[in-house]
């Protein structure tokens, strides 16, 4: 079995960090992986992938979303059993190339379904533009129950299997913490500043945090201005840190006091994942693909938008420190359940179930 991850690149993001962390371990299990990238690609995954002696092939596309790209996609499919395409638009040139160029007759085409939320999802006249793209694959995997019942409504394809979004929980709780000032209480955001997050609510937390709180935020995006901005209007921007695009993210995450994802909608974060194997406590919006790993720890959940009870409970984990070993301690049981190892498991035994 030779297996082939298809993505458009390798920036920040959680789709890219998931094929990070799992293409090393698929080589380690002797089974042949690469990864083909669309654009022209300098992120930190992409670094990651080579100094683990990743094969990495990239087209270097100057218009991603040009449609020629599954033609000269196609080109690299013949050499591999599983082509297994991440994110919009690499699924529909994959799925393209699947049909102007047919690779191996015996390859199967999978894709993975990485949020609950696209804007393509909400325009009903593309509808059958999306059941035509996603009929051409042989599964379609969902990384959460939320994300399943929105392609079955999407596409209703018939092989829709759950692989659950997973994280090296060894790696993350032996990571180094990074150094943040000890004088006050550190909060921590990760995530791409754009309109599916939600930063606006946890600055605006801020306002009721007295001056022993300091929140830092990791990302970039398109929102991250305005972010700025409302710091400024609020009289929060002294306490409220901008850091950009991070390396040591994991180190962050152990440094911090409490981690938080104020978020509007989520497939299942890895994010959350990596805060949980920190060992810190942690707080997140209570929607699909955050609450599913809270079931046994309703308390880490505060409802969309709801500065009060978000700051009320990064008060109650700050000010009470056996509660919050509690908060971390059962965090740090349920991410086991996630180890990347499973992961990569439930993947491989879907893909030797499709060649069978």
């Amino acid at each position: 079995m030779k297996v082939l991850q298809v993505i458009n690149a390798l920036t920040a993001g959680g789709a890219q960090k998931l094929i990070a962390d799992f293409v090393p371990i698929m080589n380690k299990k002797n089974v042949p992986t690469d990864v083909l990238l669309f654009t022209e690609d300098k992120g930190p995954f992409l670094h990651i992938l080579l100094e683990k002696n990743v094969k990495v092939l990239n087209i270097k596309s100057k218009h991603l979303y040009s449609p020629y790209n599954a033609l000269m996609a196609a080109k690299y499919f013949d050499k591999y059993d599983i082509i297994h395409a991440h994110l919009f638009p690499a699924i529909y040139w994959t799925s393209l190339a699947k049909i102007v160029r047919p690779a191996n007759k015996k390859a199967k085409y999978l894709l993975t379904e990485h949020n609950n939320s696209n804007r393509r999802f909400t325009k009903s006249y593309l509808q059958p533009v999306d059941k035509f793209i996603y009929d051409r694959f042989d599964a379609l995997i969902a990384i959460s129950e939320s994300v399943k019942d929105v392609l079955w409504k999407r596409v209703a394809h018939p092989n829709i299997p759950i692989v659950y979004n997973a994280v090296n929980v060894n790696d993350l709780s032996a990571a180094v913490p990074v150094s943040l000032p000890e004088n006050q209480i550190n909060l921590l955001m990760v995530a791409a500043f754009r309109d599916q997050k939600d930063q606006h609510t946890l600055i605006k937390a801020m306002q009721q945090l007295d001056d022993r709180y300091h929140l830092y935020l990791a990302g970039e995006g398109a929102t991250l201005e305005e972010c700025r901005q409302l710091a400024t209007d609020l009289n929060v921007e002294q306490r409220v840190h901008f850091m950009g695009v991070r390396k040591d993210v994991p180190g962050l995450m152990k440094a911090a006091d409490i981690n938080i994802l104020s978020s509007h909608w989520e497939g299942l974060s890895c994010v959350v994942l990596e805060a949980m194997a920190s060992g810190k406590p942690f707080i997140g919006t209570d929607i699909y693909g955050i609450k599913e790993m809270f079931m046994d720890n309703p308390f880490a959940l505060f409802q969309t938008g709801d500065v009060d009870a978000l700051s009320q409970k990064i008060r109650k984990v700050a000010e009470d420190k056996a509660f919050a070993l509690l908060q971390s301690e059962t965090n740090f049981e349920t991410v086991k359940k996630f180890d990347i190892d499973l992961m990569t498991d439930q993947y491989l035994d879907i893909y030797t179930r499709l060649l069978k």
